[in-house]
């Protein structure tokens, strides 16, 4: 899950090595490193969003999102696109609103699909789309308009509570959720709440349903 890819691409990131901001590390479990560690790909890009993202945020500087953090959180969240047809299990609706980032997915659901979510992000996943049997539309705005415009009645989401008053599933982490929620809040998202848990492969998915308006 991305929660823990972060934490190994943690070990390589630049912060690490100078023991810059021991406090985080040290949440992570992590101690002062001894050695320069070998680095996967993958574990780079985690370092590269732990260096120019998560860590600015956490020392309470601007986090921008920029075209090379939407590379790296793509490569990072290759875990999720892989859930993607298991996640279609647990969700009936259709069509559906995913609600893509911090993590860059939703083209593999199976289901007619609207993804909104910040601009680069989905600007990345329409570079993607090809024709198939589902529908599917990319739209930045309101995320409530576009829910009504589409007649959506359910939302999918990855780490970040989606901003639309719908049936939600989030997609979390079974380990290091703070971190998640970290990069999260430095998106502008709010991390998600409660919820009835279910078991996905190496991720764990809230089940939220709307609050009852009263009349």
């Amino acid at each position: 899950m991305i929660c823990e890819t972060l934490v190994r691409g943690a070990l390589c990131s630049q912060a690490y090595r100078k023991w810059e901001r021991p406090d985080f590390f040290k949440k992570l479990g992590l101690p002062p490193p001894t050695e320069t560690p070998k680095c996967t790909g993958l574990e780079e890009a985690a370092a590269y969003i732990i260096d120019h993202f998560i860590l600015p945020y956490y020392k309470g500087l601007p986090a921008r999102l920029t075209p090379e953090i939407v590379e790296a959180l793509e490569a990072v969240s290759a875990p999720i696109i892989a859930l993607e047809e298991e996640l279609a299990a647990y969700v009936p609706e259709d069509p559906l609103m995913v609600f893509s980032g911090p993590c860059v997915f939703g083209l593999r659901l199976q289901k007619n699909v609207v993804i909104t979510g910040p601009e680069l992000i989905i600007n990345k996943l329409d570079s993607y789309v090809t024709p198939r049997r589902h529908f599917v539309a990319i739209e930045s705005g309101d995320p409530e308009e576009i829910s009504a415009r589409y007649g959506v009645e359910a939302v999918v989401s990855c780490l970040a509570e989606p901003p639309v008053p719908l049936k939600r599933y989030v997609i979390t982490c079974w380990e290091y959720q703070w971190l998640g929620d970290l990069l999260s809040k430095a998106l502008g998202f709010e991390p998600p709440s409660g919820g009835i848990p279910a078991p996905l492969r190496n991720a764990k998915l809230l089940i939220k349903y709307p609050k009852k308006r009263l009349k």
